[in-house]
């Protein structure tokens, strides 16, 4: 990277081509695990318009926050309407596990998802959106575990793999770790 000293719009287009490329690169890397897991005998779940992953909270860096408003349409009503009542939502948070159960219940879905359930910045979206590979159907990704019964739970775990998955979750490891660690390099 230039000096300090370097106009805003060059360095901004300095770090947008940088996280671009590491994005285009994550992609290429999860692919190849994709493909050795279900060479395997593995099986991913996610696909177009599932969208039970994104009513989890999302963490992004600065660089990719800015990279997805460039992509949104001038008129964003969803996202205002969901600022709006996530302002209502925070004050309510006693802690961030409250606060993740309000989110989901309250806010539901990503305000970037369409009628559809596409997310209309899905070129652009954030590391923590790209690693998150379902080991098992949809329908887990959206449920809430602290309403399950300790059996439902109990059967839930063994039924992982935890040389594959991110345990305690059915999402692949490897992505999530490599997305966790370049999310953390693009902050810097």
């Amino acid at each position: 990277m230039e000096s300090p000293n370097q106009p805003h719009s060059a360095r901004w287009s300095q770090l947008k081509e940088e996280l671009r490329q590491q994005q285009a690169r994550f992609d290429r890397e999860v692919q190849q695990d994709l493909d050795r897991y279900t060479q395997q005998g593995g099986r991913i779940f996610c696909g177009k318009g599932c969208q039970n992953c994104c009513t989890l909270t999302v963490n992004a860096s600065l660089s990719e926050a800015l990279r997805v408003t460039e992509a949104l349409p001038e008129s964003q009503p969803q996202l205002e309407d969901y600022i709006l009542q996530l302002r209502q939502v925070l004050p309510e948070a006693a802690d961030l596990k409250h606060y993740l159960k309000l989110q989901r219940s309250r806010l539901g879905a990503c305000p970037f998802l369409d009628d559809a359930g596409s997310c209309t910045v899905y070129q652009v979206r954030p590391f923590a959106c790209r690693a998150l590979l379902s080991t098992r159907p949809a329908d887990w990704c959206g449920v809430d575990f602290s309403t399950l019964t300790a059996l439902d739970k109990q059967l839930f775990l063994s039924s992982l793999d935890p040389s594959v998955v991110d345990f305690p979750t059915q999402y692949l490891a490897t992505p999530r770790e490599t997305g966790q660690q370049l999310e953390g390099a693009a902050v810097t």
